[in-house]
């Protein structure tokens, strides 16, 4: 078996909080924030926590990276369009007023139809 397809098999087994912790440690390597926070990951624990976005991430430039995280595998669009919606309200509180953030990423397991 080819290794993109024990990946794929791997990642369709796993649970949110496995998930989430995969995509903070992406991007924790892919950006090398300034500051990383994993919202959405209760500490200690292979739980998730209610949180928007999952992670933020803030660049050295000053602007921020959302990322939304599922698991879930049925209807994901409307899933997406529900979680940047809650993204944009949440920027308004969660961050400064002047902050931007310059892109959300969105990370599932589920195929897009």
């Amino acid at each position: 078996m080819s290794d993109y397809k024990t990946i794929e098999r791997e990642l369709l087994g796993i649970g949110q909080a496995e998930m989430q912790n995969i995509v903070f440690q992406i991007l924790d390597k892919q950006y090398t924030p300034t500051n990383i926070v994993n919202l959405g990951s209760a500490s200690g624990v292979q739980t998730t926590r209610y949180g928007t976005p999952d992670v933020f991430l803030q660049l050295s430039n000053g602007n921020y990276i959302y990322a939304e995280v599922t698991i879930q595998k049925n209807q994901l669009l409307d899933k997406i369009k529900k979680d940047i919606e809650k993204c944009k309200e949440n920027a308004k509180t969660l961050l400064d007023k002047n902050a931007n953030v310059e892109k959300v990423i969105f990370a599932c397991v589920g195929k897009i139809e």
